[in-house]
């Protein structure tokens, strides 16, 4: 088996619950899967794995991995409250607001918590854009930037990245576009 192939069988097992075979891992294998799985952004589901499986680690290995879960915990309840304060800005300002990507991802996750988090995505619908826009810069004092992007804007709110997207996707035929705008 490939270490992709392992890695692969870890998620699986992770995403789905279900159980996979009894292995002593060295902390060899152990940083390699790691670094791996921090380059696609799953150490939380590995980890999980890892842990609900009792498999063997020496005891640095399972250190660093309930430090790395407790880690992205709090990342997580970090980005979620930050999420709860613009839905509740938005709310109360009767502005419609749709959270995309990585947080809606998230919840399909058997431990939502151990997702390896972002920035914030979000689309505002072309009638209350420029209506947020200037409701953010004026509530949490932030400068939006306007940036190269014909999709989103940016900005940060408490050390927290924000996608505030005019469009979710980009169709090189005009009709196409004004339709699929229409249908979100």
């Amino acid at each position: 088996m490939t270490k992709s192939d392992f890695i692969f069988s870890l998620i699986r097992s992770a995403l789905w619950q279900k159980p996979i075979a009894h292995f002593d891992m060295t902390p060899w294998e152990y940083k390699a899967v790691m670094e791996d799985a921090e380059k696609q952004c799953v150490m939380g589901l590995i980890t999980d794995c890892l842990r609900s499986n009792n498999m063997g680690l020496k005891k640095p290995c399972v250190i660093h991995m309930i430090q790395l879960q407790n880690t992205l915990e709090a990342e997580n309840q970090r980005i979620n409250a930050r999420l709860h304060e613009l839905c509740q800005l938005m709310e109360a300002n009767h502005i419609t607001l749709f959270v995309v990507k990585g947080q809606t991802l998230g919840t399909l996750y058997p431990k939502p918590m151990l997702r390896t988090i972002g920035d914030i995505d979000f689309y505002i619908p072309a009638k209350y854009f420029q209506e947020a826009q200037k409701l953010i810069e004026k509530s949490w004092n932030v400068e939006i930037e306007k940036g190269e992007s014909k999709m989103h804007v940016s900005f940060r709110y408490k050390d927290i990245e924000f996608e505030m997207h005019r469009f979710l996707r980009e169709f090189p035929n005009k009709g196409t576009q004004k339709a699929f705008n229409e249908l979100m």
